[in-house]
C-alpha cells in the first residue's frame, strides 16, 4: 500500500506539473512457473492500471513478455541445494538490450 500510495503522489506531481510519466510492468520470466501467487501478481497489475489509464501524462506499459527466457539468468539454490535456481530478477545483456529497444520506442513514439 505504501508503494502504490508513492506512485499516486509522483503521479499528482507530474499531473499538477505537466510532466510526462512514463511506467511500465517490468519483465519477468514467462517460460517458467513465476514465483508468485498469480492472483496476487495479477490484481498487483490490474491495480496500477486503473491508476494509471485515465491519466493524460502517464504513459504506462506492459513488458512483462518482453524478454524471452533464454536470456534471463540463473543463481544459486535458495534451499542450500547444488541445483542452480532460475532468476526471476535479472536477465543477460541482451535481455536489457531488449528492454532498452522497447522503452526507446515507446517513448520515442510518444513525444510530440
Amino acid at each position: 500500500n505504501k508503494n502504490m500510495d508513492a506512485l499516486k503522489v509522483i503521479q499528482n506531481y507530474c499531473e499538477q506539473n505537466q510532466i510526462k510519466l512514463y511506467t511500465y510492468i517490468p519483465p519477468i520470466r514467462t517460460d517458467v512457473a513465476i514465483p508468485y501467487d498469480i492472483s496476487d501478481y495479477n490484481l498487483f497489475k490490474e491495480t496500477v492500471d486503473s491508476l494509471l489509464r485515465n491519466q493524460t501524462i502517464n504513459r504506462h506499459y506492459d513488458l512483462e513478455s518482453v524478454v524471452p527466457g533464454k536470456f534471463w539468468g540463473v543463481k544459486n539454490s535458495t534451499t542450500g541445494s547444488q541445483e542452480m535456481e532460475y532468476d526471476f530478477m535479472h536477465f543477460t545483456g541482451e535481455g536489457h538490450r531488449l528492454l532498452y529497444d522497447s522503452l526507446h520506442y515507446k517513448i520515442t513514439a510518444n513525444l510530440n
